[in-house]
């Protein structure tokens, strides 16, 4: 049997989240932090973008953290076109593979200290080869890095002697760090407990939306390592899913299988775990428990450029 308070946690599914601070125009002395973004690739370009078969050129990809936290353990890699050592091949000095950056630190509005725009270059070399006519290639890169998104809200709970007279109840503020996983709540707040209620405490839904709003793919970093690096392993298998936990230092509530993982299916995306909440005192009052929610992933974004390869020799 559902009680009234499972029945409207549930019904809270379909009810619009209450999302905090959720626009880009958190700024102070002219340095913003996204809202919705991590690292960007903010250009990706060849020099020249026009040679010769056998002639040497330069890709280069800019990038800038733009988001609410450290991006960690940031890499690229160049998937397309084929490379070898074949005169009919493009060649990549030193392999497809750029280990950029351990830590890319984002912007700063307390200090003041905007996002700096970092840069991965690779050296490569056209076929070797007497085309006919220009022939014109396309460059795909991918762009890895490791985040995470945390956010806080909030429960009150309450002590009541009267039915009658109890406190409105509503979906509590969210509170995210900018990354390109944005979380979100439904729930019920607050929990009110009666001398009717029949015991000291109850078990009640907690409900975690989970939006990707940036342009790329996230994944489970953990499971992208291959004999210890990191991204080699990504594929179908785990991407669009994240690691979630859940946190509270409050003594009045308890989380079921706080630490999940989950896809990011439905619309919105989302997963509950039941919240056990207790009395807060024998006689009537209130308390307000502060939770965290964060999702820790693996997040790929890509671009292309091009260079075209001229007549004869």
């Amino acid at each position: 049997m559902q009680t009234p308070d499972h029945k409207l946690g549930l019904a809270l599914l379909a009810a619009v989240v209450i999302v905090a601070g959720c626009t880009d125009n958190t700024s102070d002395n002219s340095v913003t932090v996204s809202q919705t973004s991590g690292v960007e690739i903010t250009s990706f370009s060849a020099s020249p973008s026009s040679l010769s078969g056998g002639q040497p050129a330069t890709l280069q990809m800019n990038i800038k953290n733009r988001g609410g936290v450290d991006a960690e353990n940031v890499q690229a890699r160049l998937t397309n076109p084929e490379f070898g050592s074949d005169s009919g091949l493009w060649s990549v000095e030193g392999g497809e593979w750029k280990d950029g950056f351990n830590t890319l630190r984002g912007p700063n509005p307390d200090s003041g200290q905007a996002a700096l725009t970092r840069t991965l270059q690779w050296s490569v070399n056209a076929p070797n080869s007497n085309n006919q006519i220009d022939i014109d290639y396309d460059f795909d890169a991918d762009l890895f890095y490791r985040y995470s998104t945390e956010a806080s809200t909030q429960m009150s709970l309450v002590n009541t002697n009267s039915i009658e007279d109890q406190p409105t109840r509503a979906t509590p503020a969210i509170q995210n760090t900018g990354g390109p996983i944005q979380l979100g709540v439904q729930a019920s707040s607050p929990v009110i407990f009666t001398e009717e209620s029949g015991g000291s405490s109850k078990s009640l839904p907690f409900c975690i939306t989970m939006q990707n709003q940036g342009s790329g793919t996230p994944f489970i970093y953990e499971d992208s390592l291959v004999n210890g690096n990191a991204y080699r392993g990504v594929s179908s298998d785990i991407t669009d899913r994240i690691n979630l936990s859940v946190s509270t230092s409050s003594s009045f509530l308890e989380f079921e299988e706080n630490n999940v993982q989950k896809e990011l299916v439905g619309n919105p995306p989302s997963t509950c775990m039941d919240m056990n909440a207790s009395y807060v005192s024998t006689n009537e009052g209130s308390t307000t428990a502060q939770i965290t929610v964060e999702a820790d992933y693996g997040y790929r974004v890509q671009d292309s450029t091009g260079i075209t390869v001229t007549t004869g020799p």
